[in-house]
């Protein structure tokens, strides 16, 4: 349970860190792809892996805006 929680790309505990973040005027991005199928920690099965790998290939360039956006806040002075 717990490491559903922390690894949930949505869900109430992204909520309150998201509202919390608002309410202290903290910028917040949850990178995290929404996979098609549940990926076990230990998964060991090749087309599992791949097909992860490219739903997150796949998530990193359909957000690469909001990936430069962020880089260029985390650089600045």
């Amino acid at each position: 349970m717990l490491v559903d929680c922390c690894t949930d790309s949505d869900g109430c505990a992204v909520d309150r860190a998201r509202a919390w973040c608002e309410m202290t005027d903290i910028n917040y991005h949850r990178m995290s792809p929404q996979l098609s199928t549940e990926v076990l920690l230990d998964e060991v099965s090749d087309a599992v892996l791949v097909n992860m790998l490219w739903e997150t290939q796949m998530y990193l360039y359909e957000n690469r805006e909001l990936i430069h956006t962020l880089a260029q806040q985390l650089l600045q002075p």
